[in-house]
């Protein structure tokens, strides 16, 4: 049932590490990226709540499916980026692997992951979804009332003649008569 979410959650990580913030910025994409991430997060807040309605609302479902994907067709593309980087180690400049014309690819790549992303994210105020996260890394806030068993004698109304029977039953013996 979290599927799109937990997508979601390795894809983030995976843009957020070190790694891939070097990698990013040697091929001249780190901006690209970045406004990718402020997407994500966006989607990544309400994601938890579409889980949640996907189960009566078809549209909703497809939408999950639709980020879903596209978050695997973005970590594909970021697998290619580590492929790339472990081409540069073997390779030299004028080998099969150019990195100006990988450069220009993974570019045009990354802008059109982020606005498959964007789209998804325009469609979030479609199906009414809350925001689900708090500060806590990706865990969900839960707000529930507790719950107990005691009711304040102000709020009952209309049960004193009960009261006062009952109270008198438990009050007699088994013969009839009452004990004090």
């Amino acid at each position: 049932m979290v599927e799109s979410f937990l997508a979601l959650e390795k894809l983030m990580e995976k843009l957020g590490s070190r790694a891939f913030e070097e990698l990013l910025l040697f091929y001249c994409v780190k901006n690209d990226a970045e406004k990718l991430k402020e997407t994500l997060t966006v989607v990544k807040c309400v994601v938890l709540d579409a889980e949640e309605k996907q189960v009566h609302n078809h549209q909703l479902r497809d939408w999950l499916e639709k980020l879903k994907d596209a978050c695997y067709d973005a970590e594909d593309l970021l697998d290619d980026f580590e492929v790339q980087a472990l081409r540069r180690n073997l390779r030299n400049f004028f080998g099969s692997s150019n990195p100006i014309a990988f450069r220009c690819r993974m570019g045009h790549q990354i802008k059109k992951i982020r606005e498959r992303f964007n789209e998804i994210a325009n469609m979030i105020h479609k199906f009414n979804l809350t925001l689900g996260l708090d500060d806590r890394k990706g865990q969900a806030v839960q707000k529930r009332e507790p719950s107990h068993s005691f009711v304040r004698p102000s709020d009952i109304i209309g049960r004193d003649e009960d009261r006062e029977k009952i109270i008198e039953l438990l009050m007699q013996t088994s013969d009839g008569e009452s004990e004090t």
